[in-house]
């Protein structure tokens, strides 16, 4: 139960670092499909094929493997999220299972770290969350007696350092401060430790180092193997139908315009306005995008320069902690943890939303580059006699004609008041879109691809 803040300075063999960074690698992406799940992560641990010594806590091999594993996917952003996500369960599992005494002593070599690294020069998010932990600790030590045996104990933190607390209620806001009392002290212990390991690996990315050893193409090599591991992570999530972020840029020839037009944007600003990313990231939710692909998408974007119309000013590296709390309150895993669902066509039809509630051309219809001039003009006349739904119903159509064999004929199913095409929801558009092309014998440059 440490919090890695100052990597060691030993020579370890390439063989034994490979081996030891690849076996940790292996053990935190099973520990990230635990979902933080104790018996899950105790499962793993307890496996014969992951026990060693590069998961023994404080150990020569723990310290190297942790290190060495979150420098060299500094670049892999995706992957080096599932790192810091696995290593957080892993530091609440162990601060669970010690002693009080094993705490007290474990929790005081934190503090010293602590006070080396505050009289670095850091950048001003490190520095808070390491002068909270200080002031956390500091807190614990001065009450030890009342921490250690469950009395009344109470610190305030500011509220971003504890944001999975906040959205469980667990703790009393109050000027932007929370109050944490002693069952929950683990839980922040956690939080902390998470922004500790998200500023400690900026940090080394902003630092000399970090251009040193990109410099050494056997770390470059290892790199790519811890990637190709979370990778093979990936193909079996697909064998589930799980739809993934880096699979979300093909799955788009499918998208209804309304969603289409947000994820153009997105393509081109790097950026949505908030209630975009809201109906975009429900949108994804339904077609089956986990939340923590979710998190791997809107980061990917928001870790990006803004385009130039781009409203948003958020950025994954200023912004993280609020960015990621959004996304997971959209999947119920935040705040009143309501388990949101997509907006409806009539909702995106209300609030102008849709393209064809005030569309009359072809930019406003275009998806796939599937349309004719004739298919416009008829979309058109559809919007000006205020038949939104119908319009939609028949761009579908129209957008599959050309993906069909030869000798289909697709002009019975123009009638879009018919019960051949009809949906709801922009999801239900998606999915019927590639049913109706798929019983027809089609197939989009996506699938070709």
């Amino acid at each position: 139960m440490i919090f890695y803040i100052h990597p060691p300075l030993l020579d370890v063999p390439l063989d034994l670092l490979r081996d030891i960074c690849c076996k940790r690698m292996a053990l935190l992406i099973k520990i990230d499909a635990s979902e933080g799940d104790v018996e899950a992560i105790r499962r793993v641990l307890e496996q014969d094929d992951t026990c060693h010594e590069c998961l023994h806590e404080g150990t020569t091999e723990d310290l190297v493997s942790h290190f060495v594993v979150r420098s060299v996917l500094v670049t892999h952003w995706s992957a080096l999220e599932h790192v810091v996500r696995a290593e957080a369960m892993l530091f609440r599992y162990r601060f669970e299972r010690l002693s009080w005494d094993e705490k007290w002593g474990i929790l005081g070599h934190i503090r010293e770290e602590v006070q080396s690294t505050l009289g670095c020069k850091l950048a001003q998010d490190y520095r808070n969350v390491l002068e909270t932990l200080t002031k956390v600790l500091d807190a614990m030590f001065g009450k030890w007696d009342d921490v250690s045996h469950d009395r009344e104990f109470q610190v305030q933190v500011p509220f971003e350092h504890a944001l999975s607390l906040v959205s469980t209620r667990s703790v009393t806001l109050k000027r932007g401060l929370a109050t944490v009392t002693t069952p929950f002290l683990g839980q922040l212990l956690t939080c902390l430790f998470e922004e500790t390991l998200r500023g400690g690996i900026e940090h080394f990315g902003r630092s000399a180092n970090f251009r040193q050893l990109f410099q050494d193409k056997r770390m470059v090599e290892l790199a790519n193997v811890l990637q190709d591991l979370v990778s093979k992570k990936h193909s079996h999530q697909v064998g589930r139908g799980l739809l993934l972020w880096s699979q979300v840029a093909a799955e788009s020839f499918w998208f209804p315009p309304c969603m289409a037009k947000m994820y153009a944007m997105l393509l081109r600003e790097n950026r949505l306005p908030h209630e975009d990313r809201f109906r975009l990231t429900l949108f994804l939710k339904e077609l089956g995008l986990p939340v923590s692909e979710s998190l791997l998408l809107w980061g990917h974007f928001y870790s990006r320069r803004p385009g130039r119309g781009a409203t948003c000013g958020h950025g994954w590296q200023t912004h993280n902690r609020q960015l990621r709390y959004s996304v997971r309150h959209m999947y119920g895993l935040e705040g009143a943890r309501k388990d949101y669902t997509a907006h409806g066509c009539r909702q995106l039809q209300d609030t102008g939303h849709c393209p064809f509630v005030a569309g009359t051309g072809r930019r406003d219809f275009e998806t796939n580059g599937s349309l004719s001039a004739a298919d416009v003009e008829d979309l058109g006349r559809l919007c000006r006699d205020g038949r939104a739904s119908a319009a939609c119903r028949l761009h579908l159509v129209r957008s599959a004609r050309p993906l069909c064999p030869e000798g289909v004929d697709l002009m019975d199913l123009d009638d879009a008041q018919g019960p051949s095409v009809h949906f709801q929801k922009p999801s239900q558009y998606y999915h019927a879109f590639k049913s109706l092309v798929d019983q027809l014998g089609g197939q989009s440059d996506a699938d070709a691809d």
